[in-house]
């Protein structure tokens, strides 16, 4: 939204046609932010060998996003490119700690939403 002010009044009205781009960056650091956490977990966990599967999908895809997205529609396309490489990491990182860190499945252990909730089983009756 203040893509284009941020623009013109750092480098200038002739840069203002960058900002498309700039919000495709924005974006691309937040899904870096997010899937930073579950690489990093997945570091944690001794599976820096998940993780590493992680980049590497990201990497693929960003070597052929980014010049795709150049070609066809310049620096914003590019951009893109960036952003939609770091969702996949994203998502592969997802799925690993998903399936490594137990993430997302409620525990089984757990009988009724009370002990969920609190932590503490409800009393036999």
């Amino acid at each position: 939204i203040v893509a284009p002010y941020l623009m013109t009044l750092v480098y200038g009205a002739d840069f203002v046609g960058g900002a498309g781009g700039l919000r495709w960056l924005a974006l691309a650091c937040l899904i870096a932010a997010i899937s930073g956490h579950f690489r990093f977990g997945l570091i944690a966990a001794g599976r820096q060998s998940r993780e590493m599967l992680s980049s590497a999908s990201g990497a693929a895809a960003v070597i052929v996003l980014l010049p795709a997205g150049y070609y066809v529609g310049g620096i914003t396309y590019a951009a893109l490119g960036l952003c939609l490489a770091e969702a996949v990491i994203l998502f592969v990182s997802w799925l690993q700690a998903r399936s490594i860190l137990d993430i997302g499945v409620p525990n089984r252990e757990h009988n009724s939403e009370t002990e969920t909730l609190t932590g503490f089983a409800p009393s036999a009756r």
